[in-house]
């Protein structure tokens, strides 16, 4: 993979994502995030194991974009209680994709 590469465009400005140092920007999370979707459509996945108990008729948006508007942020876990994830990114999303995956076969 590039150091840096334009990952998209907003307006008329390039956004350029930078993978040379030891953590990306946000933009270049947003990239990721969107290729690993786009891939295993984890969200849609997700959307489908959450009950939704909202009335239909006063329901704006479905759990799938609700799940699509999330952030997901352990920065604080890490600064007040000194967590540290017991796996790095990449097997931690390997083993929730086979998890899921299980989950959905049987």
């Amino acid at each position: 993979m590039q150091d840096k590469y334009t990952a998209f465009y907003r307006k008329n400005q390039a956004v350029t994502v930078d993978f040379s140092a030891e953590s990306i920007s946000s933009d270049g999370a947003v990239v990721l995030l969107e290729k690993i979707e786009r891939k295993h459509k984890l969200i849609k996945r997700f959307s489908r194991l959450i009950p939704d108990y909202r009335n239909p008729m006063m329901t704006v948006h479905d759990n799938e974009k609700l799940l699509k508007q999330r952030c997901p942020d352990i920065s604080l876990a890490k600064e007040i209680l000194n967590w540290q994830p017991k796996f790095e990114l990449e097997k931690g999303v390997k083993q929730t994709i086979e998890y899921f995956e299980n989950l959905l076969t049987h």
